[in-house]
């Protein structure tokens, strides 16, 4: 398993095998993380949490 740390108010991009899956942490507690996905094969596939509650109501 790899850890990738991100400091607060910066971003990161991290590959992720078909499959393969991640965790997201915030470890000093009352902190957002946002989270954006791509299709590395096709960007205009994408996944985003507060797109896909604001067009199904659900996560």
């Amino acid at each position: 398993m790899t850890m990738t740390i991100v400091p607060a108010s910066e971003g990161r991009s991290v590959r992720v095998a078909k499959g393969q899956k991640i965790t997201v942490r915030t470890p000093k507690g009352g902190q957002a993380a946002d989270f954006f996905a791509y299709n590395a094969e096709n960007v205009g596939e994408w996944l985003s949490p507060p797109h896909t509650w604001v067009t199904t109501f659900s996560l």
